[in-house]
């Protein structure tokens, strides 16, 4: 991997940047331009520092795109030009000009090529953005396009409001019952539902546990536990004394490599011209800046207020269905709770059960498993061993005394 990144790295401009040869740009990355009314001009003046350690030579600055002229150098004011050269910790100034031509976010990025004497060329990059901010009273036109939408939105809010009040004041007493009784129905049901719900669930657990505590459920966990412990014991005991593992590890090393992205700056050119969909954008904004729901709401809840009928309906809905969600409540949560608490304590009296004739069984199993394990092994090692010591032995014996 290290190799294919060094190999990637020949003939780049950034492939040449290190410790002693670097130009910075100290601040946030992208550097913001910010926000700038449309037809005039921000100015951003970006600092470049020699932070290496060799003296460089600017060689050329240029920006990614430019927009067509929205975004550019500005030479009087940059000290940064090519020819320059930065001694160690020195800076030199860029300055960026910013007019926007719409109201759009606008990426780009500025590019620094410079060298050490000798040294390859290096490029520094810095990502930048900036938006643009319309303002409607830029000319006579972009304001009667506001103005315009200011007075779409006034008719607007009148005609909501006649709606509104027209709306609320056909509703009748079954709208009123209608709207008020799901909703009283299914609050008192949710209260009465949790707290039947609790009673019922503990009573049943308490059965349930009782019934799942069996004689049954002892017996199978003392059969599974003597099983498993005699197999472990029995493992164990074979490999005792014997240390088998692997320590498998590798370490990759990544090379964070010295190439500079160019930065993508949208792809496309935009004109200095205004866009020319901009009055209309002044519309939506009057329109936008004036419009509001909140209108139509209001003159809503007045007319409901004031309308009797749908008022009583609402207040006959609210109580008959509060009467009706308790008493459903109350007996199905009992009805529920009951049920899943018996099923609940089933289970879980039979799990503790189990589990406490499974580690007492265990521990006998595994005792039993270990010795005939461990006897079985040292059987077959002590007479590997004496066959071959025997050996050894008669061999070593027939040289020391034979003819």
């Amino acid at each position: 991997m290290r190799l294919l990144l060094l190999l990637a790295c020949v003939g780049s401009l950034a492939c040449s940047r290190t410790p002693e040869t670097r130009l910075d740009f100290p601040g946030a990355d992208p550097r913001n331009l910010g926000s700038v009314r449309i037809t005039e001009v921000g100015l951003e003046r970006i600092e470049v520092e020699n932070t290496g350690r060799q003296t460089i030579a600017i060689n050329a600055l240029a920006l990614g795109n430019g927009w067509g002229g929205v975004l550019s150098i500005d030479a009087d004011a940059t000290g940064c030009i090519p020819g320059l050269t930065l001694q160690r910790g020195e800076h030199c100034i860029v300055a960026i000009a910013f007019e926007p031509a719409n109201d759009i976010t606008y990426r780009d990025a500025l590019h620094v090529d410079y060298q050490a004497r000798g040294g390859d060329p290096i490029r520094a990059s810095l990502s930048l953005q900036g938006s643009g901010l319309l303002d409607c009273s830029l000319s006579t036109e972009l304001a009667q396009s506001y103005d315009e939408g200011v007075a779409e939105a006034q008719a607007q809010i009148d005609i909501d409001i006649a709606e509104a009040t027209a709306a609320g004041e056909a509703l009748t007493r079954d709208d009123g019952y209608d709207d008020a009784y799901p909703a009283a129905y299914d609050a008192a049901y949710a209260r009465a539902y949790e707290l039947r719900y609790e009673d019922g669930f503990a009573l049943g657990y308490e059965i349930g546990y009782g019934d799942g505590a069996s004689v049954a459920a002892c017996r199978n966990g003392e059969n599974d536990g003597y099983a498993d412990g005699f197999a472990g014991g029995v493992l164990d005991g074979e490999l005792d004394g014997a240390a088998d593992g692997d320590v498998a590890g590798y370490g990759d090393g990544y090379a964070t490599g010295c190439i500079d992205g160019e930065f993508d700056s949208c792809g496309f050119n935009t004109k200095v011209d205004l866009d020319p969909s901009l009055p209309g954008k002044c519309v939506d904004q009057g329109y936008g800046d004036t419009y509001s729901r909140s209108h139509y709401d209001a003159a809503y809840a007045a007319a409901v207020a004031a309308n009797v009928e749908y008022q009583a309906g609402l207040a006959a809905g609210t109580r008959e269905g509060d009467e009706a969600g308790l008493a459903d409540g109350d007996a199905d949560g009992y009805a529920d709770g009951y049920r899943e608490g018996v099923d609940a304590g089933f289970i879980d009296g039979e799990a503790d059960q189990y589990e406490a004739c499974y580690l007492d069984a265990f521990d006998i199993g595994y005792e039993d498993g270990y010795l005939e394990g461990y006897d079985a092994l040292f059987l077959i090692a002590y007479d590997n061993a004496f066959v071959t010591g025997y050996e050894d032995g008669y061999a070593f014996g027939f040289l020391a005394c034979g003819p």
